[in-house]
């Protein structure tokens, strides 16, 4: 899983899977929290209140981040904001060397 974040011990990741489809974890320590986007909710694990809260707080702030792009989902994966994004950003950075 690819981690998205990290800020006060935590680390945030995302999957895509057949069912829960785009979720995201959430992992402080030993505990994790496994959050679902649409409706956004914890799906399931345990956490300390505030790194729960943290945790769906970064998901809103960011879920527009990972709506499709496109409708074409026939191919292997679907493009996402975030990565167009960080490709831009990379292109950006690459043309001032």
């Amino acid at each position: 899983m690819p981690v998205l974040a990290k800020s006060r011990g935590i680390v945030m990741r995302t999957l895509i899977d057949r069912t829960f489809g785009r979720h995201f974890h959430a992992i402080y320590g030993d505990s994790e929290l496994v959050i679902a986007l649409n409706p956004m909710r914890v799906l399931q694990g345990d956490a300390p209140a505030w790194v729960r809260a943290w945790a769906l707080d970064w998901v809103k702030t960011h879920e527009g981040d990972f709506r499709p792009v496109s409708s074409d989902r026939t191919g292997p994966h679907v493009s996402w904001n975030l990565e167009r994004r960080e490709a831009a950003s990379c292109l950006r950075w690459a043309s001032t060397m």
